[in-house]
């Protein structure tokens, strides 16, 4: 097993890394997925959040198992292989009797202390239960720059792992990440001062942009629609491979990024060339 991608939830790893997915397959790597917050919940106590989710969502009756298999289907088209942990989603967790996290302000906030005590050291265990021996794998993991608490807990359990002796490299969590050219940095910071090194990889953004369409529950509630999911697929690797493709790069000099310059280039020229950036620290 050469690389293992810690997911907190059914998509988050592919949104991210579908590409780098792809292309280590392609290399001969091996490739597992462990996705952290795939338990199911209690249907019957639903917070009144989790209710207005799942409707748009598409009220599917078990809406976590049709997730995990949609998830399985994308993962199993990529040639990776698929583990699930049994924690539910923050959506329906609830600590003692209380909903843990009843609104979206406490979705994006600080994870609940008691979690933050309980769960990393869990997942731990889930990691090392798989049984891949750590000197030959590297662990790639969610930066957070979602703030969503279910990544703020993956990215203290990657703090376990590195202390553990796991070589642990950081994707940027895409949907969350396009919309800040800021958000990325912010996220770095949170580990403190350390050096940071990146690593641009090109990718074929059609498989991609296929693999995120397998995910039929989430794409309109994240895109709105299948056409704008590929625009923002594309926008973002296009930009992340200016690093590596002096094309893109020429385009950012000239077009800049967003606005109605990029658009009038983008619709007279297209793209060149699209990459994924995984971060690590030196």
């Amino acid at each position: 097993m050469n690389y293992l991608y810690l997911s907190p939830h059914p998509d988050d790893a592919v949104l991210s890394c579908g590409g780098l997915i792809h292309r280590q397959r392609c290399a001969g790597d091996s490739v597992a997925v462990l996705t952290l917050c795939a338990g199911q919940p209690d249907y019957s106590r639903l917070s009144p959040m989790a209710l207005q989710l799942h409707a748009q969502w598409g009220n599917t009756p078990d809406l976590v198992g049709a997730r995990r298999t949609e998830d399985q289907r994308v993962l199993t088209s990529l040639g990776a292989a698929a583990f699930y942990g049994h924690t539910p989603d923050a959506l329906y967790r609830r600590v003692g009797d209380e909903i843990a996290y009843p609104d979206s302000s406490s979705l994006f906030s600080a994870p609940h202390p008691q979690e933050l005590n309980s769960l990393p050291p869990l997942w731990r265990q889930q990691v090392e239960g798989l049984g891949f021996p750590r000197e030959q794998v590297t662990v790639i993991a969610p930066l957070a720059v979602s703030k969503h608490v279910d990544h703020q807990l993956a990215r203290a359990l990657v703090l376990l792992l590195i202390q553990g002796g796991w070589q642990v490299w950081f994707y940027e969590d895409f949907h969350r990440a396009q919309w800040s050219s800021e958000a990325v940095q912010t996220a770095r910071a949170w580990f403190g001062p350390v050096t940071w090194q990146s690593r641009t990889v090109l990718i074929d953004v059609e498989v991609k942009i296929t693999a995120i369409r397998g995910y039929t529950t989430q794409v309109p509630a994240l895109f709105g629609s299948d056409p704008r999911m590929a625009e923002h697929v594309k926008r973002y690797t296009a930009d992340a491979a200016c690093a590596v493709d002096w094309v893109e790069r020429v385009r950012r000099a000239l077009a800049g990024t967003g606005g109605r310059r990029e658009r009038l280039w983008r619709a007279l020229l297209g793209y060149h060339a699209h990459a994924e950036r995984i971060w690590t620290w030196a």
